[in-house]
Parts: C-alpha cells; structure tokens; sequence
C-alpha cells in the first residue's frame, strides 16, 4: 500500500487547534510571507525535505473539512482505493467547477482582469483559456490534491518561476502578480490565485493518471449537486467525443439555470 504524507498547513494556535490530527501539521506560525497565502510553506517544504518517490503528498488548508467534509480517515481511505493514480483529487465547489467552463474563466469571472496575467504567467494566447473546457477530473480549487513527488516538482518548477517574477517587483508581469484582486469581502494579490491554478494547467496540458473523489459529495455554494452533476457530465461527455451538441446543451442548460435564478430573484 501507498504511504501517504499529508499536512494540514496551521497559521495560528486555533488553527493549529482545530486542524484534523489526523493529518501531518505543517507549521506556518510565523507566516513570513502571508502575500504568497499557501505557496509560502508548501514551497518551503518542497525545497528543503526530500520526498520519497513511491508516497502521496498533500497539502491542505485548516478548511479542508468545512468545505470537503471529509475527514483525514476518510482521505486516507480513498487514497488508498486508488494508489495507482499520480494525482487524486478531493474538489470542493463543484458548482463553480461544473457551471464554468474551466477554473481559469472562473477566475476571471470573480478577479476581473486576471485572464491577463494567467496568459502571461503561463505563456499561453488568450484563445487557449478561452476555449479550454474543463471538468471535475481536471479541475482543483484550494490546492485539495494529493500527488506523487514528480507531479509536485513540476508544480514547484512553474510556481518558481512565477515567485522569481513577483519579486522582481518591477517588471511588468511582477506588477500584475503583485496587484490586487477582490477575495470575497476583501483582496489579495493576483499571484496567490495563480499559483492556485498550476495544478489544473498541469492536468490539462498534460497526461497523469487521475482519481476524482465523488465531488457531488462536497461543498456548495449556489448550484445544488443535480443540477452540477448534469452540467459537468456535458462537458465530460464533449471532452470524451469532441461532438459539439454535448457542449451546445450545456450552454442551453447553463442560461437555463440563469435565467431560472434571475426569475426567483426578481419575485
């Protein structure tokens, strides 16, 4: 059987306290660096352990139960139902996933002007985000993945050079990265949002072995599990034959929902 090598990353002693014990802890108490949110540890860790080859390796925010409702023994167990995978996803919002068309036009969507930056950090043309579709075995919010230790250095070779950039501080990706978006009721900087995004240009630009954990089964914020789970079948089912009905359908179910949505606001 597989190890797996967990942590649950803790920034104060109520994180610390609340994180599930279940799980490796990774201490952040200092948070040297809080512009750079997870990176800052998790590269830390990266940089100065060396990995074995044949483990799993996550890295999880004190949130992970609250927006997975999973626990540690039930990570646990899924990973190890599925130790041939390189990669093993346990996606929160699903809705968010399976109502966009992929994670980086999500982002956009909430971070206005951030396509921008992700075309630059990742060397890609507008078009290539733009008409990326991208599902629930491709997409991961929150860094919720575990992976073997070739994946991370991929991870950590990208999110070096997007950190050398950012410090740089004057050129004018740096500024971008640098610049703040809106984070729900406040802003970060454009580079934590990203850096969480490497893990899911990874997947759809390259071929790994991939285990989903049932992401019906987590958190949602505004489209119930249903209506996601036909919504993201579309887009499976259009990235599976490449026939344009199954994409067609999903727009049409998609200004459907929206549409529904505006009606019951409006009453």
């Amino acid at each position: 059987m597989t190890q797996s090598k967990i942590y649950q990353i803790y920034y104060s002693k109520e994180t610390q306290a609340s994180n599930d014990q279940g799980f490796l802890q990774l201490d952040n108490l200092s948070n040297e660096r809080a512009d750079w949110s997870e990176y800052w540890p998790i590269r830390n860790f990266l940089l100065s352990n060396e990995l074995d080859e044949s483990s799993f390796y996550g890295f999880f925010s004190p949130k992970f139960k609250q927006k997975t409702f999973l626990s540690s023994t039930e990570a646990y167990h899924f990973i190890d139902q599925n130790d041939e995978a390189e990669v093993i996803l346990f996606p929160p919002h699903y809705d968010h996933s399976a109502f966009n068309i992929n994670i980086f036009l999500q982002a956009e969507a909430a971070h206005r002007g951030i396509l921008e930056v992700f075309c630059r950090s990742f060397h890609r043309e507008e078009d290539f985000f733009k008409n990326l579709v991208m599902t629930s075995n491709d997409t991961i919010f929150c860094n919720y993945f575990v992976a073997k230790p070739s994946f991370w250095r991929q991870w950590l070779k990208i999110g070096e050079g997007i950190f050398s950039e950012a410090e740089q501080l004057s050129s004018e990706l740096a500024i971008l990265l640098n610049g703040d978006s809106q984070y729900g009721i406040g802003r970060a900087p454009s580079k934590v949002f990203v850096i969480e995004r490497i893990a899911s240009y990874l997947l759809v630009t390259q071929k790994h072995q991939v285990a989903v954990f049932d992401p019906s089964k987590t958190f949602y914020d505004f489209c119930p599990p249903a209506f996601s789970l036909v919504l993201d079948a579309l887009k499976i089912a259009y990235v599976s034959t490449g026939r344009d009905e199954f994409l067609n359908h999903f727009h049409v179910f998609r200004d459907s929902l929206l549409q529904s949505n505006k009606t019951q606001v409006a009453q």
